[in-house]
């Protein structure tokens, strides 16, 4: 297909394609268009078993030698691709990822400011998304959630997977029936976003999460394990929720505790999210493009 269209740039949206971005290379050789790469997840990879760590890194400086544009999806990420990958700094670009449009952020504000128009019980309710899968670490969330919730409190984790059974099994364990709820792919999210009292990600790796994101773009506070070298970032240095650290279950069953303490401005975890929308983003990326098709 690549001899066949000629294309100006190679484009991979994220760490997993970029196997097939180093064959292309080998194969074609100086026949291979530029390629430029989005490092959609955390570099570190402190999950691998220790045996596979240093093919890993290994792996990533293969990847630092021969992809042409090296792209963060945060700032703090620049340090990890130069560190990790050993790329040169010219070859790395940072645009913060699109996992907004503005419109989104319009939506998510009107459903928040309508919630808080609604009656409702006491308790406060905790929402959690993503795959149901061991890299999210939803047992974590769930033993904290055991450890600080009241009578009233709630807990959503919004999201499908192959760890649903084992979820199960813990929440009947724990005594959690009716209190954690785990209602599966729900789309759209606009509902259980103005409706929740804070986010919870449990993760054990991440890159930039988008349901960060959105959850800023809906005006909520965020309690986080430090599962991205981006998420401090994200989290304004501590303005819009907090830090924990990854796997600590007291510690984030005592953050879930602290959230409604935070000092939270919702204007500016709105503008905040900004950041993250298409609409800045897709000028970078265009920029990067032409000026590799150029070159």
């Amino acid at each position: 297909a690549i001899r066949r269209i000629r294309p100006d740039v190679l484009f991979c949206a994220g760490n997993s394609y970029t196997i097939v971005a180093v064959s292309m290379r080998l194969l074609l050789g100086k026949a291979c268009p530029p390629v430029v790469a989005k490092m959609s997840n955390d570099l570190t990879r402190s999950d691998l078993p220790a045996p596979a760590r240093p093919f890993y890194r290994a792996w990533l400086r293969i990847q630092g030698r021969v992809i042409d544009r090296l792209v963060g999806m945060a700032p703090p990420m620049r340090e990890e691709i130069a560190s990790l990958m050993r790329a040169p700094r010219q070859h790395i670009a940072v645009i913060d990822d699109p996992s907004l449009a503005e419109a989104d952020i319009q939506r998510l504000a009107a459903a928040r400011e309508a919630a808080k128009a609604a009656p409702r019980g006491p308790g406060r309710r905790f929402l959690a998304i993503g795959r149901l899968a061991a890299q999210k670490n939803f047992g974590l969330l769930i033993d904290a959630f055991s450890r600080m919730a009241g009578p009233d409190d709630r807990l959503a984790i919004i999201g499908e997977g192959s760890a649903r059974r084992a979820l199960e099994a813990q929440i009947e364990r724990l005594g959690l029936t009716g209190k954690v709820r785990l209602p599966g792919h729900v789309s759209p999210l606009d509902a259980e976003l103005a409706s929740a009292d804070a986010l919870v990600l449990s993760s054990d790796y991440e890159g930039v999460p988008a349901v960060v994101a959105e959850a800023l773009a809906a005006g909520l506070p965020i309690v986080t394990t430090r599962c991205s070298v981006s998420m401090e970032d994200m989290l304004g240095g501590g303005r819009f929720g907090l830090l924990v650290p990854v796997g600590d279950a007291a510690a984030l069953a005592q953050a879930m505790q602290d959230i409604a303490k935070l000092k939270f401005d919702e204007t500016a975890a709105r503008d905040q999210s900004r950041r993250f929308t298409v609409e800045i983003a897709s000028h970078g990326y265009r920029a990067l493009m032409e000026g590799l098709a150029h070159a």
